[in-house]
């Protein structure tokens, strides 16, 4: 599969994405590296109870309040938000099940990346082996590669929409580029 070339040094080059590579994984699940920005590393995976939100009044279904287990919250549970009754709500256990199969039936070699998990948004990313690489090195020496990856992302607190993103990944640094423009994406509400 042959992919377009990308010059990588152009400073008037367009660039949307930010630098999870460089950002050191400090939790590790199933053998996925986590970026964890919580408090006291609550795993991703922790249970999570969707409790109905009913009108004052009338008694009728306003949505869904969110709550995830946590051992060091008063009650047991850490509330995350609200989503309405028609927010597509699935747990992090169900988004990464859903990128490895995703990457298992694309036919293509991939090995899991790395999560990002903040308390209340989740991203995970599946890479794509160096089969499906090309070099963009100016001396065509194949000393900078570009492949692909994928990236699902999903929030329990409505900040982020369930998506699922291809996006290129360089080997030399391990930084993910997201670009609205070469890369296509998928999102559900």
């Amino acid at each position: 599969m042959a992919l377009s070339l990308v010059n990588l040094r152009d400073p008037e080059a367009r660039t949307q994405h930010r630098d999870l590579g460089a950002i050191a994984a400090n939790q590790t699940i199933g053998g996925l590296p986590i970026i964890n920005r919580t408090k006291n590393l609550l795993s991703p995976f922790a249970e999570i109870v969707k409790t109905p939100n009913l009108t004052e009044n009338s008694g009728q279904l306003a949505g869904y309040s969110i709550e995830i287990e946590d051992d060091t919250a008063p009650h047991g549970f850490r509330h995350l938000g609200n989503v309405s009754d028609r927010y597509l709500l699935l747990t992090n256990r169900e988004v990464t099940d859903l990128a490895y199969e995703v990457a298992q039936s694309s036919g293509l070699p991939w090995a899991p990346g790395r999560a990002f998990w903040d308390g209340g948004r989740y991203a995970v990313v599946v890479d794509f082996g160096e089969e499906v690489s090309q070099d963009v090195s100016t001396a065509g020496d194949g000393s900078d590669r570009v492949g692909l990856s994928l990236v699902f992302r999903t929030s329990y607190d409505t900040s982020w929409r369930f998506e699922a993103a291809l996006m290129g990944r360089r080997f030399l640094c391990d930084n993910g580029l997201l670009s609205g423009e070469l890369f296509g994406r998928v999102s559900f509400k």
